[in-house]
């Protein structure tokens, strides 16, 4: 019986490292989307926001009903630049937040796997002190 007790807290432990493995880079992506959004920003959202050009189709084809009702027409000039640029900081801000709680969701799955490994370690090392004895 012993042995299988300590089976299972070992099993218990290599599963919680595994986990941890897979948490620890999960949690490195975070990192370097809260540091640098733009790197990690999907490619269609990059493209979108890199001309003026890009954008207005853009526009033009998330509206194209309000288009053909005649109550919306695409910017230009300084207007479409600054309304580019000011969704441009909306998405990497959108970036962001999704990477900081994607940080949080990792540190709480960090420290489970810390309390689980932890507590199953205890077995095992007291499952070995009383074989020993």
């Amino acid at each position: 019986m012993r042995k299988t007790v300590e089976i299972y807290a070992l099993m218990v432990c290599f599963f919680t490292m595994a986990c941890l493995a897979i948490a620890g880079g999960n949690l490195l992506w975070n990192g370097v989307k809260l540091a640098v959004p733009a790197l990690t920003v999907n490619a269609h959202e990059y493209q979108r926001h890199q001309t003026d050009a890009s954008f207005a189709e853009s526009l033009e084809s998330r509206n194209r009903a309000r288009i053909d009702k005649g109550s919306y027409q695409v910017p230009s000039g300084q207007d479409l630049t600054a309304q580019r640029e000011q969704s441009r900081q909306a998405m990497l801000e959108a970036e962001r937040r999704s990477a900081m709680r994607g940080l949080l969701y990792m540190l709480v799955i960090i420290l489970v796997d810390v309390v689980v490994y932890w507590f199953h370690w205890r077995i095992v090392r007291r499952e070995r002190a009383s074989v020993a004895v």
